[in-house]
C-alpha cells in the first residue's frame, strides 16, 4: 500500500525506507481497524465504557 501511495505522489524511496513505511501504514491501519471494531461493538474509543444502543433488546 506504502509503495502505491508513494508511487501516486511521484517519490521513490529506497527499500529498507519503503520497508519502514509500509510497517507504519500498516501499523495505522491496524489502529483503525481496532477503533472500527470497538465502535461497531458499542464500545466507546475513547475510554472503552459500553455504550446504549437506541432500539437495542438483550438479544443483540
Amino acid at each position: 500500500m506504502a509503495k502505491f501511495l508513494l508511487e501516486i505522489e511521484g517519490r521513490e524511496l529506497a527499500h529498507e525506507d519503503e520497508r519502514r513505511v509500509e510497517e507504519r501504514v500498516r501499523e495505522a491501519m491496524e489502529g483503525i481497524h481496532e477503533a472500527s471494531v470497538r465502535v461497531r461493538y458499542d464500545e466507546c474509543p475513547h475510554c472503552g465504557e459500553e455504550l446504549e444502543r437506541e432500539g437495542a433488546t438483550e438479544d443483540d
